[in-house]
């Protein structure tokens, strides 16, 4: 696991700096406006796409179901394709509805946009949808593979679609925006293509799409009775983007920019960390006894809490450092860089909380329970709906972030009371120390480092933007030994057995793999 989670988050990692080029190189062209006001709420459909998928709509439910025949090549295949059938289905009409209903959604998602601009996004809506049905297919295909253990090779996908977007910025000066939105498909295709050829080298080939042998009704009503709560749930989860953008379109020209920016420097730790640690624990959880879990997901929380604190922490002492690095260039400028920091330093105690939430949610997959989580999901998105309508009037656009660092944490101990629930406090309560560990670990240590980075940077003589980052990276190095070595006998204590069911073996009837 050590080794899949490695090279799954170096390739996460190559995935989110082209994202970051990608974001980088449209901010020196459009800069804070109307144009990448609309460009970038455009791009909320793949955006949320791949939030939808990454928190597990397609691998919920598929990835123990490809676990459970592991090793039956027909079934596998039986498997595969009765559930990329019902996951298109479900996604084309989905599309179809984007295109139909392009313009009142958009005038429901930014009411504060001018005619003008809401004709031009709906046009770019339009182009765009088509990344939703890919998505969707390509989320079978890794999920299929994930469960055979194949986790680094498909995460070059991602990457093919932000180099197609650079190409596309890069080619057309900036001045193109349907062309761009047009390279945004022409990424998925790409990606779709490779994930293609993956499974093809694991036995399912284009050949047996059709074939009516490898589509089983049983099956497809197994995975729709299993996803539909969780898809219920996380079809639910874009009422928040799409309601962060309904405030800001009304406050300051830019504000949504600054949130679309703000976003995809969080996603970056997010991705290559908590995502790519849920992505390889996932089948893990699926595959041992139901007694085993709560150790693996223990140290699988010491894990992502040793490794998320120490950028949480340099995110408070340095985020106008980070943010006047990577964004700040032609038309994007000091002020652009102060308000985009601070929706950093406020969305950050989110992370740590959201993270953890996306192994409490596989971990209660992998038991076979699928409705808590949806009862948790909803109950943090009617939370943070109140918490950033009462906040943002008083505090200014930077503090959805609150809101939805408050709705996190909420989530988070609310799916730890389910598997206290479904399985009882034993093992699962000491997963919640180093959860609560890092949360208090936060609270405390932001002030003081906050006061001694500048008085060090002052110390050392750094002014420039390039100096100060070298000497953040450093501060970060020192933060991240540090945890790591006082988490290090917590997270080693209890190694969990290594004891699985066969992979090719069935469960007994009624036990969940």
């Amino acid at each position: 696991m050590k080794r899949a989670f490695g090279l799954l988050a170096f390739l996460t990692l190559l995935s989110r700096f082209s994202g970051f080029i990608r974001v980088a190189v449209f901010a020196a062209f459009f800069g804070r406006g109307p144009e990448s006001d609309v460009f970038l709420t455009a791009l909320l459909v793949p955006e949320l796409m791949y939030r939808l998928l990454s928190e597990g709509l397609v691998a919920s439910a598929a990835i123990p179901l490809f676990v459970r025949h592991r090793g039956e090549a027909d079934r596998e295949r039986t498997s595969f394709w009765s559930i990329f059938w019902i996951v298109s289905a479900a996604a084309a009409m989905a599309v179809a509805g984007l295109m139909v209903w392009a313009k009142p959604l958009c005038a429901l998602l930014v009411p504060g946009f001018p005619a003008d601009r809401l004709d031009t996004l709906a046009r770019l809506w339009r182009l765009i949808a088509p990344y939703v049905l890919l998505s969707a297919q390509t989320a079978v295909m890794t999920a299929f593979l994930n469960a055979r253990q194949v986790f680094g090779p498909p995460g070059l996908g991602p990457l093919l679609v932000n180099l197609t977007i650079i190409g596309a910025i890069l080619g057309t000066g900036g001045g193109n925006l349907e062309a761009i939105a047009l390279s945004v498909t022409l990424g998925a295709v790409l990606q779709m293509a490779w994930l293609t050829w993956l499974v093809r080298g694991h036995g399912v080939v284009l050949d047996q799409a059709f074939d009516r042998r490898h589509l089983s009704g049983p099956l497809m009503r197994e995975f729709a009775d299993k996803v539909a709560p969780v898809a219920l749930w996380l079809f639910l989860t874009p009422i928040i983007p799409v309601y962060e953008r309904y405030l800001l379109s009304s406050e300051a020209v830019g504000s949504v920019t600054l949130l679309n920016y703000n976003e995809k420097l969080l996603n970056l730790p997010l991705g290559i960390i908590s995502i790519s640690l849920a992505t390889v624990l996932f089948p893990n959880l699926s595959e041992i006894r139901d007694e085993e879990r709560p150790r693996l997901l223990r140290r699988g929380i010491w894990a992502l809490t040793a490794m998320l604190l120490p950028i949480f922490l340099t995110i408070q002492t340095g985020s106008e450092t980070i943010v006047a690095t990577v964004y700040q260039r032609g038309r994007f400028e000091l002020a652009e860089t102060g308000l985009t920091a601070a929706f950093f330093r406020a969305y950050a105690w989110w992370l740590l909380p959201t993270s953890i939430c996306l192994l409490l949610n596989r971990a209660l997959f992998a038991g076979g329970s699928f409705r808590f989580p949806f009862i948790a999901g909803l109950a943090s998105i009617i939370l943070q709906i109140g918490l950033d309508t009462w906040m943002v009037p008083r505090w200014g656009p930077p503090s959805v972030g609150w809101g939805a660092a408050g709705a996190a944490n909420v989530q988070m101990f609310l799916l730890f009371a389910g598997l206290w629930w479904s399985g009882g406090p034993g093992g699962w309560g000491r997963a919640l120390v180093p959860a609560v560990a890092g949360l208090l670990a936060g609270l405390l240590a932001t002030g003081p480092l906050v006061t001694a980075f500048p008085a060090l940077a002052g110390w050392t003589g750094c002014s420039d933007k390039w100096a100060l980052l070298a000497l953040l990276v450093g501060w970060w190095g020192l933060l991240q030994v540090g945890v790591a070595l006082l988490a290090w006998p917590f997270w080693r204590a209890n190694p969990t057995p290594a004891t699985t069911t066969s992979p090719g073996a069935r469960p007994p009837a009624g036990e969940v793999p």
